[in-house]
């Protein structure tokens, strides 16, 4: 991959990785930025182990943040293992019940099921997308997004 093929794919993905690492990681702006970079640094390294055949590069893009979202959880976990979640709902600015609602009932969600909601319902990829970042089939897949949004619909429902 050219150097200029590389920077149009970051101009084209920049904003959907970055969504997706922002809502993994609980809405930790600066968290978000670095994991994001480190992806496209990573990307870059490696560009020559990319294989089209295996997987769209978009989902090889979403593959490593995944990967890298998860090394930082192990890291925090190791060091400090206290409560993952990074902002206080009352930070948030937002002028409708129902999105602070689904916000903070993502914010409860295991990183598992906060990342399927966010692949297929923020960043709407497609099942067999998801299934290739998470590695599993896409029945599999279908079932652990349906459980995902089962979880959300309890979190909505039965508020602490």
């Amino acid at each position: 991959m050219t150097e200029e093929l590389f920077i149009q794919l970051f101009r084209d993905t920049n904003k959907s990785i970055y969504n997706f690492v922002y809502f993994s990681v609980g809405r930790d702006k600066h968290l978000a930025e670095d994991i994001a970079q480190e992806t496209f640094l990573r990307a870059w390294k490696y560009r020559e182990t990319y294989k089209a055949s295996k997987a769209n590069v978009k989902t090889w893009l979403f593959s490593i943040a995944r990967n890298l979202i998860i090394d930082n959880y192990k890291k925090i976990k190791e060091v400090n293992n206290e409560n993952l979640d990074s902002e206080d709902v009352t930070n948030m600015s937002l002028s409708l019940d129902e999105s602070i609602d689904i916000k903070i009932a993502l914010d409860r969600l295991d990183l598992s099921s906060r990342e399927l909601i966010t692949l297929r319902y923020i960043e709407e990829l497609e099942l067999s997308e998801i299934a290739l970042i998470i590695d599993k089939n896409i029945n599999s897949t279908k079932v652990a997004i349906h459980r995902a949004l089962q979880k959300l619909k309890q979190n909505i429902t039965h508020e602490p």
